[in-house]
């Protein structure tokens, strides 16, 4: 997780990395090039979650069938069909009732006017 990496992180950032030959003076963490503060990261991470979750590496098998096709069953394409008509039946409706309420607005009728607006 983020915390543990920052934990992780922090514990890199105050120890000391052994210089690149002998008889040199330690290293900082900051002081390493990019691709060596990458690679001990990795490095220290990989050893805290095999320590701690007892795996580096999640591998997951999966047996998966052919799936059909949506537009070759007929239930979807039903549905689909089915949808289509009653959005179209919807904005029939509505745009008849705008009318409607339209000329009730005209006429000033405000019984007429509510049920317009309630349909």
């Amino acid at each position: 997780s983020r915390n543990e990496y920052q934990s992780i992180k922090l514990q890199l950032e105050s120890e000391s990395v052994p210089p690149e030959r002998p008889g040199e003076p330690s290293r900082t963490f900051h002081s390493l090039p990019a691709h060596e503060q990458a690679a001990l990261e990795k490095k220290r991470l990989a050893g805290y979650c095999k320590k701690a979750y007892k795996r580096v590496k999640v591998s997951r098998e999966e047996l998966r069938e052919t799936t059909v096709c949506q537009r070759e069953n007929s239930f979807y394409v039903d549905t689909v069909k089915a949808f289509r008509d009653r959005r179209y039946e919807f904005k029939g409706l509505l745009k008849a009732w705008k009318k409607k309420l339209e000329a009730a607005k005209q006429k000033g009728d405000p019984a007429e006017i509510k049920s317009c607006k309630n349909k």
